[in-house]
């Protein structure tokens, strides 16, 4: 199985734009290239995974990268230091954006969960997945299943060795000002071995 996740009204953990929020403390990325605060594009509930070996970590994954200089700094690489995956602990600390750089879309949107047949999940292969986001301009990405890329497989290693675990998918589409080159997805990954790696990457 998988999980589409489309746009909504109803607050939710699992989101796009906006700031982080049911989470603990977090140290806002820098881009290692610009020094420039980072753009928070989203954030994901582990939880909300249907992939036993995500869900069963406690936290919440929260994905930035830069959009001071855009196309300048390699937000797309998942090594560059122009991105940033930070897993958080759940918490209710107040988060606020910092003043210097681009760091928030243009808005928060909010997003429901619906299971969907992931079986043939394999790159460029869930005909499933790829169905539901010609259909239905609402599909916004998934979580789950596995990565639907656009280039070619680039699922990142951990520095512990491993290759790191698919966690979601996100679409550029809609008005919320995500910038993935021109129609193109952004791609989680942590690693469940450390547990608390994690590495995020774009393609168009």
């Amino acid at each position: 199985m998988g999980i589409l996740i489309r746009s909504a009204t109803s607050p939710s953990l699992t989101k796009i734009g906006g700031v982080p929020t049911g989470v603990g403390h977090v140290d806002w990325p820098v881009c290692k290239s610009c020094k420039g605060a980072m753009q928070f594009i989203a954030q994901v509930r582990l939880a909300d995974s249907d992939d036993p070996e995500v869900s069963s970590l406690s936290g919440i994954l929260l994905l930035f990268a830069c959009q001071n200089q855009p196309g300048m700094c390699d937000d797309w690489d998942a090594d560059s230091g122009a991105n940033a995956a930070l897993l958080v602990a759940p918490g209710d600390e107040p988060i606020t954006a910092p003043l210097n750089g681009v760091t928030k879309l243009d808005l928060e949107t909010f997003l429901s969960l619906e299971p969907y047949d992931s079986s043939l999940s394999q790159a460029f292969d869930d005909d499933n997945y790829v169905a539901a986001v010609d259909g239905d301009g609402n599909v916004l990405g998934k979580i789950g299943g596995g990565p639907v890329w656009k280039q070619g497989d680039e699922t990142p290693s951990c520095e512990c060795g491993q290759p790191m675990r698919f966690v979601a998918l996100l679409e550029e589409r809609g008005e919320s000002g995500v910038n993935f080159g021109g129609g193109g997805c952004g791609f989680a990954f942590i690693c469940t071995r450390c547990n608390d790696k994690a590495k995020f990457l774009w393609q168009c």
